[in-house]
């Protein structure tokens, strides 16, 4: 009997133990950090960083900051993250990577307890290939005229760049650079007298910056350069000069150079006419040479050349000219 009423007891209780497991079940959720109970306040943000250039792919290691909070995370390897414990309050969040542009959302809840986010950034544009330089144009009688030059080859991932700039804030100069699609290069030459500083050696030195404008309408600093050097020195041409009657076949002579830096020779020879046209260009010509013996046969007719002296940063000076008659 004793036994019975032992086993009768444990009925009972674990009758009561079933009952109270299921009403506590559907009891009230009072607990704010129960994710089932829909009076909580915690969300989360989820979501993938990803490049908009083509084939999108993941952007390891990107910024990820929720103002609200101040939460901060980083994406993995697959571009994922996840930020959770996110209070109830609209609020911004970052998106940081170095090399691409940053890029911000606003969080707007909406009775929603999670958002998913797909980010694409735009890389920024860097440059490839940058040649900032002087141009010096020697003239009778003893005249010398300066102009200033640049050539850039940029990244352009995403193909969004609309316009590219040379600026300097202080001389108050900024000028648009022309796109040669022949060279995929952008290029401007421009004088002197169009910065604002009236000795031209004082342009030695000073930073200008290269800026991008982009189809968003954005500007921004891909990068600067300077003026390394302004060459005065003059080379002297000795023969052809004075329209001398030479034959088709030509030696051009000048006297040896030696301004002290390190450069190589151009030759350049053109018709002798109101609009002279250039005909014939022999670059990479060492720095030992004094002569050059022409492989172009001339037409009999009226020319004039000219010697380039063009140092290791791109800067140029071009003697005064010298004329000569092939007949």
């Amino acid at each position: 009997m004793k036994c019975f009423n032992e086993i009768l007891i444990g009925e009972i209780i674990f009758f009561f133990i079933i009952i109270f497991l299921i009403f506590s079940c559907d009891a009230p959720r009072d607990n704010l950090f129960d994710p089932n109970n829909s009076d909580n306040k915690i969300y989360n943000i989820q979501g993938r960083v990803l490049t908009t250039k083509l084939p999108v792919s993941p952007l390891t290691n990107t910024s990820i900051y929720f103002q609200n909070g101040n939460l901060h995370t980083y994406s993995d390897n697959n571009g994922n993250f996840k930020i959770e414990g996110v209070s109830l309050s609209n609020s911004w969040i970052y998106f940081n990577k170095e090399g691409y542009f940053p890029d911000s959302l606003y969080i707007e809840w909406n009775n929603e307890k999670s958002k998913y986010l797909q980010v694409n950034l735009n890389s920024i544009q860097t440059i490839l290939d940058l040649s900032f330089y002087s141009i010096t144009i020697n003239k009778y009688p003893d005249q010398q005229n300066y102009k200033f030059g640049i050539k850039l080859k940029i990244n352009d991932d995403e193909g969004d760049v609309d316009s590219i700039f040379l600026s300097n804030n202080k001389l108050k100069f900024s000028r648009f650079l022309n796109f040669n699609s022949s060279l995929n290069q952008y290029e401007a030459t421009f004088n002197f007298n169009e910065i604002g500083i009236t000795f031209v050696g004082d342009l030695i030195g000073k930073d200008f910056l290269i800026e991008a404008k982009d189809l968003f309408l954005r500007r921004f600093v891909i990068g600067q350069t300077s003026i390394k050097r302004i060459i005065y020195q003059v080379i002297e041409l000795r023969e052809p000069i004075n329209n001398q009657i030479v034959d088709s076949l030509q030696l051009f002579k000048w006297t040896r150079f030696q301004p002290g830096f390190q450069f190589h020779y151009k030759l350049e020879i053109y018709t002798n006419e109101v609009n002279p046209e250039l005909i014939h260009t022999v670059d990479n010509i060492s720095t030992n040479e004094i002569q050059y013996q022409s492989n172009k046969s001339l037409e009999d007719g009226e020319y004039f050349w000219v010697l380039w002296c063009v140092d290791e940063f791109g800067n140029l000076s071009q003697s005064k000219p010298a004329t000569f008659k092939v007949q």
